[in-house]
């Protein structure tokens, strides 16, 4: 829905919408999103563990958003991949955090009943 939204041109993607966001360096990260989710939440099905679910925030999410992000950032700008992947150092903390409280609330609504009975109605 967020890449929806910035494709028909709200300002939900840093700033901007449109197609622009999609046809330049943010493609790989937008376009990774989606994959990203997707992945987190067909394994996180399966295993509802906390390690498991940090395992795949942080490991599958974060990385596959970083790798693939990079590659829209060498397509793009023409630089080498490992200069790419650099410019996601300033922001592996706070993504990390953000990683393992999301990890921390999904296995809180996992071991709960009451929570995904009110999720699910």
């Amino acid at each position: 829905m967020y890449l929806l939204l910035g494709l028909i041109g709200l300002p939900v993607l840093s700033g901007s919408g449109g197609l622009a966001p999609f046809v330049g360096p943010t493609v790989g990260y937008l376009l990774s999103f989606p994959i990203a989710a997707f992945l987190i939440g067909w394994l996180s099905e399966r295993h509802r563990s906390f390690p498991a679910l940090v395992a795949y925030n942080v490991v599958i999410g974060l990385g596959l958003v970083y790798v693939l992000g990079s590659l829209g950032l060498q397509a793009v700008f023409g630089m080498t991949f490992i200069d790419a992947l650099k410019v996601n150092i300033p922001f592996i903390l706070g993504d990390s955090i953000k990683a393992v409280l999301a990890a921390a609330i999904a296995y809180k609504v996992a071991t709960n009943p009451q929570m995904r009975r009110t999720l699910a109605s």
